[in-house]
């Protein structure tokens, strides 16, 4: 459960359709390391415009 102080990160089924087709060390990568910065701090990604205004992308190199 979330503290008080972090988001709940929401995903699209394709996004966790896409997720399993990773390799597997990058997918504990994500979410041993990323999601928990995202779910503190989610504004720290870049804001989408148009047809996706309201939303955020974050990107990580790997």
């Amino acid at each position: 459960m979330p503290s008080d102080n972090s988001f709940r990160i929401e995903t699209y089924s394709r996004v966790k359709h896409d997720f399993k087709r990773l390799d597997k060390t990058l997918q504990k990568q994500i979410l041993q390391e990323h999601y928990p910065h995202i779910a503190l701090d989610p504004y720290q990604a870049d804001p989408l415009s148009h047809n996706f205004k309201g939303l955020w992308s974050y990107h990580i190199n790997y």
